[in-house]
């Protein structure tokens, strides 16, 4: 009864610590209760010796597992704030005519790594999931087994909520550059529907999408720099968006497992 009520009181506190996606800031308090489950009254010395081993293991793997939680926290964090400052640098490319290089590669910079932040939060949440305790461990495991639950659903749901509010911010750059190539070539009466601007700026080479253009059109040295221009930042966008695409769907699929790991009624 002793060895219950301290387990139930260990996840209480875990969950009312962790209960907004924070890992706990020291989580040994916490690890030490379970440390006590094993009551010195037992006469059977070798269980006993067997329980506080076994205690002991369980402590230390909800230490790494909290670990983890700590920098998975810090990581989706970060691709938070690099979101907000990505949307900020799309803001200023666009109303500037004059953005050149170095704005273009402080962008893929950003990109680059928001991208290298995500992968690391995706592979880890997947080691958690392998890691959680099995279905034929739970009745041992209950309270590590709704510990862990809790926290990787958690840290999957508000993972999921980033990266769809940063794919969302690199879609919305991508057809405002998009606009403003259409604007540039309606002003010389270059009419093109939505289907062959696509087509062309699918092109890698812009070289043939410039002559492409100034074959029919007589541009300014300003419009067909304002294209090029967009016509980079589309080709550069094309790369992350699809591997954003793929992080999207693989956190969908996480999100899925967990469903199946709800007590069926």
């Amino acid at each position: 009864m002793q060895s219950f009520w301290l387990e139930e009181r260990w996840l209480a506190e875990a969950v009312f610590v962790c209960s907004d996606g924070n890992a706990p800031a020291c989580p040994r308090p916490l690890l030490q209760v379970l440390s006590m489950t094993s009551s010195p009254r037992r006469k059977d010395r070798l269980q006993q010796t067997d329980t506080m081993s076994n205690s002991t293991e369980r402590g230390a793997e909800m230490e790494d597992f909290f670990k983890t939680v700590c920098e998975v926290r810090n990581l989706i964090e970060k691709i938070s704030s690099q979101t907000e400052d990505m949307e900020k640098r799309h803001c200023s490319i666009l109303s500037s005519s004059d953005s050149g290089k170095g704005s273009k590669d402080e962008l893929e910079l950003i990109n680059n790594e928001t991208r290298h932040n995500a992968n690391l939060v995706r592979t880890k949440l997947k080691l958690m999931q392998k890691n959680c305790p099995s279905e034929d461990n739970r009745t041992n495991n209950s309270v590590i087994y709704r510990i862990q639950r809790n926290q990787h659903s958690h840290l999957t749901r508000w993972f999921s909520e980033v990266m769809k509010s940063y794919h969302k911010i690199q879609i919305s750059f991508r057809e405002k550059c998009k606009a403003q190539i259409q604007r540039q070539l309606e002003i010389v009466d270059k009419v093109t529907t939505d289907d062959e601007l696509e087509d062309m700026l699918q092109r890698d080479n812009l070289a043939i999408f410039i002559t492409n253009i100034h074959s029919d059109a007589q541009l300014s040295s300003r419009a067909l720099s304002e294209i090029e221009r967009r016509h980079q930042n589309i080709i550069s966008l094309e790369y992350s968006i699809k591997e954003l695409h793929e992080i999207i769907t693989d956190t969908a699929m996480l999100l899925e497992i967990q469903v199946k790991w709800l007590p069926q009624k």
